[in-house]
């Protein structure tokens, strides 16, 4: 009789092993991964925290960092364990670092902690960094039609010369010499260009060209000023979201 009630209570405290073991010791690792977890996106935050942002638009930035970092943090709402105690009580345990758990008690990121502040905070932050390089893809074209107008006008102003003469052409190129030496290797060019690659155009086709040229590049004007609004708002947008950055909370501000 004895050796039964033995080897039941040898059975019983297994039971109870295996118990602890696929129950408890699994829960509490679960809380060890997360708190430290939790200590590394903070760690994380901080560390990009000390990089400046530079304003955006058609002017270069250095914020593209900072803000990768806010968006790629993940927040995860505090998910509380219940661990069962020797004396059988059940004792409510919240995961996550203090700064999670200090929420804002006013202002725009009120009922918020500190993580997801910075969610919000950040997604506003790609948005505007989405459209900062929409306005600068948009300039960089413009400005390229713009180049290629100028050639256009260059272009035309050379076959517009060479409707003069060539014996009149000489005699400006001698006198352009004579008035400024030390520019001869430009003037030389300059007349060259006239005389030897300029197309030839009927004073008709080049008034035609000229007018139609001319349409282009008030267009591409209008185009580039409404872009250039664009990006001073936009910039206005980011001095307001980079003052709106949440600061870590800690008990003293409550």
């Amino acid at each position: 009789m004895w050796s039964k009630m033995i080897w039941g209570l040898c059975a019983l405290t297994v039971v109870l092993l295996i118990g602890f073991s696929m129950l408890i010791i699994p829960a509490q690792k679960e809380l060890k991964q997360i708190r430290e977890e939790a200590k590394a996106v903070e760690k994380r935050y901080q560390a990009g925290g000390k990089h400046d942002h530079g304003h955006v638009g058609i002017r270069t930035h250095a914020g593209i960092s900072d803000l990768k970092q806010s968006t790629e943090t993940t927040v995860e709402p505090n998910n509380p364990v219940n661990i069962n105690e020797s004396d059988n009580r059940t004792e409510t345990v919240a995961i996550g670092t203090e700064s999670q758990e200090l929420r804002y008690e006013d202002g725009i990121y009120k009922g918020l902690t500190f993580f997801e502040a910075s969610a919000v905070w950040g997604k506003k932050y790609k948005e505007l960094d989405v459209k900062s390089n929409k306005i600068r893809q948009e300039t960089f074209e413009l400005d390229d039609i713009w180049n290629t107008l100028l050639d256009a006008k260059k272009s035309l102003s050379m076959s517009f010369l060479k409707l003069i003469p060539t014996d009149q052409l000489e005699k400006a190129k001698v006198i352009a010499l004579k008035a400024e030496p030390h520019k001869s290797d430009e003037i030389e060019s300059f007349f060259n260009k006239i005389m030897n690659n300029a197309e030839v155009k009927t004073p008709a086709s080049i008034k035609i060209d000229a007018q139609i040229l001319q349409a282009l590049m008030d267009v591409n004007r209008e185009e580039r000023e409404l872009v250039a609004q664009e990006s001073e708002n936009l910039n206005r947008k980011f001095e307001k979201i980079l003052s709106e950055k949440p600061t870590l909370l800690t008990k003293e501000d409550m």
